[in-house]
């Protein structure tokens, strides 16, 4: 058991699954995608988002099952009742569930745990009645179901609203910024490195786009030995005018299973205390920022991770009590996804090089990062052991497993 105290101060029960996803077969089923249900948006214009709250919670399992999640805490053995995050078929499993649950009801988008309302019509106002009438019985259907739903997370009656990395607007469907930021707001390059750094990039992108690489000779001249290093005017315009194409169609594809094309960019800068970490928690720290601020496009499917650091591709692999306690907490958060890391070397991982020096000043912000984590807590609190004896363990979902 780990526990995991969140900012409401309710504690989080983490177990490591990895040895019982090796004898599970993967449960097979569609996980839709962004681009499966935009042709129904071209008449949309009223938008609500609903998240179910504590999605695996909402499926039970079997006692063959729940005997087959077994975990040890300092209290004596217990058993999920209900199925608990990290167990490698749950994505699939409680997709269909509630696509099941929510089967025939109208405008009604579901990716993930993430729901979405559409309401459509010629006028606005036609268009909100609409969308009121689906939201009504959408709630109904949560109703009678016992769905619950994450009044924090609820975006109501918008015209504009975030799903999926894209922006639903009742003009139309327009990228997200913060897909593109990383690219739009990097800095221009201040020596020769800088530039052989842009056009590597820009050579590997160029399979995707005719005339990039043609767009970039400007800039490809200061690389040469006889140049001398001038940035004027000119330079500039072509360093924008690369980072304006490196961020449109073609090169940048809606999502979908891609051949080294990219979805989305994303960097950013290590705060204070991260600097501090050992490499190795660094990289791993890559690897985290990564999956999660993308979750919509890595969650739910098997992911292969490319890092030019050897030593992850051991160390992922460990039981998580064998993990020093600071990546124990890195490959907690890790194990809602099904990922494989491989190594890559930093010469060959064009688009990462760049924009690891080229990256956001801002450090990310997400709520997962606000979690305060304790690992084996009861070894490091003082607490007597009649108090630890006396403690009342939550019943909700885990049911305690006699010993003999």
């Amino acid at each position: 058991m780990v526990s995991v105290q969140k900012p409401n101060g309710k504690p989080r029960i983490c177990i490591d699954p990895r040895p019982l996803n090796k004898a599970l077969k993967q449960n097979h089923f569609p996980l839709p995608t962004i681009d499966d249900i935009l042709p129904d948006m071209s008449k949309a214009k009223v938008f609500t988002v609903c998240d179910v709250k504590h999605a695996f919670w909402h499926v039970k399992l079997a006692a063959e099952s729940s005997y087959l999640t077994t975990f040890a805490t300092p209290f004596g053995r217990f058993r999920w009742l209900r199925m608990p995050m990290g167990i490698s078929p749950a994505p699939e499993v409680f997709q269909r569930k509630l696509m099941q649950a929510l089967e025939g009801l109208p405008g009604i988008h579901i990716i993930a745990d993430d729901v979405l309302i559409t309401g459509e019509g010629e006028t606005m106002q036609s268009a909100s009645l609409d969308h009121d009438n689906k939201l009504q019985q959408f709630l109904r259907r949560c109703r009678e179901r016992n769905i619950k739903l994450n009044a924090e997370k609820l975006k109501l009656r918008k015209q504009e609203v975030p799903y999926i990395r894209h922006l639903l607007r009742a003009e139309g469907l327009k990228v997200d910024p913060e897909k593109v930021r990383a690219i739009t707001v990097m800095p221009p390059p201040t020596d020769v490195k800088g530039v052989q750094r842009l056009v590597g990039m820009v050579n590997y992108l160029a399979k995707f786009y005719e005339h990039l690489s043609d767009d970039c000779e400007i800039l490809r001249q200061l690389t040469h030995k006889e140049s001398l290093w001038e940035w004027s005017e000119v330079q500039e315009s072509a360093f924008k005018r690369l980072k304006d194409k490196i961020t449109q169609v073609p090169v940048l594809k809606y999502y979908e299973p891609q051949n080294g094309r990219p979805v989305a960019y994303g960097s950013r800068a290590l705060t204070q205390t991260e600097r501090g970490y050992a490499q190795i928690e660094k990289e791993c720290l890559a690897i985290v920022f990564g999956m999660e601020k993308f979750h919509q496009y890595t969650y739910g499917r098997p992911v292969n991770v490319q890092s030019d650091h050897k030593p992850l591709e051991n160390i992922i692999k460990k039981p998580l009590w064998n993990a020093p306690k600071r990546l124990q907490r890195m490959l907690l958060r890790l194990q809602k996804y099904d990922l494989n890391v491989t190594y890559v070397p930093g010469r060959d991982m064009l688009l990462a090089d760049t924009l690891s020096r080229a990256y956001l000043r801002d450090s990310y912000k997400g709520q997962r990062d606000l979690e305060v984590e304790v690992v084996n807590m009861v070894a490091f609190v003082p607490i007597s052991a009649d108090r630890q004896k006396a403690a009342d363990p939550d019943q909700h979902h885990s049911e305690r497993v006699g010993t003999k």
